[in-house]
């Protein structure tokens, strides 16, 4: 299983490469695509979706090879907040493309309504076509055709840690069943090329955490790719997936560059004392979780601050005792601090305290340490996460 996994990436490495040359090489003419022709869909394999968990087949023509294959979108329609909708396109995570069969990982976006759903394949060359589908509500399907019920339970996304990501930031998926071997994050981006036209690719990026209930991976920016609606989508060992839309947006213009000066230099040591707003959730789990710390005056410099979790735990006679350990940060912003929780040994659950160590300068200029904690629950949650 672990082989094919690697195949799949390799495949999309390859595709990859030799997508970015194809669109560079022949921008400014049209390539063979398919047998020759428009593309056409001439139905599909079923004709209502649980879009909460299914993968869509597209059957037709002329869809071209998968070599230099297009991409495909589904129009969706989404509440607009005074009692209409709109319709909006969201790519779609390709499973299997060939030149008269696709097949892509649906999903349900925030806002979106049931019922009739529009599914476009745009070929590389420019033409396109579409079918519409029902997108109803049922229990997901396993996306494997041989055997499907071995595949069950099927990975989920609850949701991500926020919605809007600048170039850099860390995806943190939270959701149940991603499996424990590690598998594969891919990220569906929009794409500008020479002549102002935009279209979707498909790219691996590297998992930097993965247990059962929670990924971390990055927003990766290739050249060429800008902001807008994206899709990052879990790959599970068995190939079973999960996809969720997220938005790029840009990253801020650098600050004018200031005149060298000692006194412009600066200094974590003379910002604000740290203030605590909240964490992202009210439980986490005894065996493993990511927790979120969001406040102020944390200061960009991770290296100047640490953070540590008071525990309890029981001893032999029974008696209930504290215990403060230093946690492992994998991410620390001005708002927002990252940690990678773990409860050490003979731990029990309960309301633990996560504190925020900082260095500041007194009124004296004086350095001293400055703290800022915050209390959340921790829960005895099997393999599935801590909800």
């Amino acid at each position: 299983m672990f082989n094919r996994m690697r195949k799949r990436l390799a495949r999309w490495q390859l595709g990859w490469g030799v997508g970015v040359l194809l669109l560079t090489v022949f921008a400014a003419g049209a390539r063979a695509q398919g047998s020759g022709g428009a593309p056409v869909i001439t139905g599909t394999d079923q004709s209502e979706y649980c879009v909460a968990g299914d993968a869509i087949t597209l059957n037709g023509v002329n869809f071209g090879a998968q070599g230099s294959r297009g991409y495909v979108v589904m129009g969706v329609p989404v509440r607009d907040g005074s009692g209409g909708h709109t319709f909006q396109d969201f790519p779609l995570s390709i499973k299997e493309w060939s030149d008269t069969r696709i097949r892509a990982r649906l999903f349900l976006p925030g806002g979106a309504d049931f019922g009739t759903w529009v599914a476009t394949v745009h070929r590389d060359d420019g033409p396109a076509a579409s079918q519409t589908f029902t997108a109803g509500v049922c229990a997901p399907r396993a996306e494997a055709e041989v055997d499907p019920a071995s595949h069950h339970p099927l990975p989920v996304i609850d949701d991500l840690q926020m919605t809007r990501f600048r170039p850099g930031d860390r995806l943190i998926f939270m959701g149940r069943d991603f499996g424990n071997d590690r598998g594969i994050v891919t990220l569906v981006a929009l794409f500008s090329d020479a002549a102002g036209m935009l279209y979707y690719r498909e790219f691996p990026v590297s998992a930097e955490v993965w247990t059962n209930f929670r990924i971390q991976a990055p927003v990766s920016v290739p050249a060429g790719a800008v902001p807008g609606t994206w899709v990052a989508t879990v790959h599970r060992q068995d190939e079973e997936t999960a996809s969720v839309p997220f938005t790029v947006i840009p990253a801020p213009p650098p600050p004018p560059a200031p005149t060298p000066s000692p006194v412009d230099v600066p200094d974590c040591r003379a910002a604000g004392d740290p203030v605590i707003e909240d964490v992202q959730r009210t439980q986490y789990c005894i065996t493993g979780d990511f927790l979120v710390i969001h406040g102020e005056h944390f200061c960009n410099e991770p290296d100047g601050g640490w953070v540590t979790i008071t525990s309890p735990y029981r001893d032999a006679q029974g008696n209930v005792h504290f215990q403060e350990s230093r946690a492992a940060v994998v991410g620390w912003l001005s708002t927002q601090i990252h940690v990678q929780f773990i409860a050490p040994p003979a731990s029990i659950p309960g309301t633990y305290t996560a504190t925020v160590h900082v260095r500041r300068f007194d009124s004296a200029g004086h350095e001293v340490e400055k703290t800022a904690s915050v209390s959340f629950n921790v829960v005895a949650c099997g393999s599935g996460g801590g909800g």
